[in-house]
């Protein structure tokens, strides 16, 4: 299992990389224990989250199988229904050991539904008691 230290270099490394020749990750949001969650941009300027699963973070390939499998079932779920994170896309990457998903970005704590990749810091419950109070 690597570090900290070279999880995150490993995820910032990939920063400016496109995926699946559309998506080019612009910002590291976020690195949890099997994945990195990236703010993202299209050619077109279309804005979107992008959750990279790596192979190589799990011991077996069986749980990604399982997690691929699970978001080709959830993908129509979630833009079916206003109140689930829409799932855009979902794709693999064999050659560099990842599975990928597409995402609607969340609200940005400050601007709204106004995402600018550099600065972008989503709405959560914990954003809006700070602001709020």
């Amino acid at each position: 299992m690597p570090s900290d230290d070279e999880l995150l270099s490993r995820c910032e490394r990939r920063l400016g990389a496109v995926i699946d020749g559309t998506w080019q990750l612009r910002r590291l949001l976020g690195i949890g224990g099997m994945a990195a969650v990236y703010a993202a941009v299209d050619g077109s300027g279309e804005r979107a989250a992008i959750k990279l699963i790596h192979h190589a973070t799990s011991q077996h390939q069986s749980p990604l199988e399982r997690e691929f499998k699970g978001l080709q079932k959830f993908s129509p779920i979630s833009r079916s229904h206003p109140g689930l994170v829409h799932v855009l896309h979902i794709g693999r990457n064999d050659a560099a050991a990842f599975i990928y998903y597409v995402m609607e970005a969340g609200d940005d704590a400050e601007r709204g539904n106004v995402i600018l990749p550099e600065t972008y810091v989503p709405r959560t419950l914990g954003t809006d008691v700070e602001r709020h109070g």
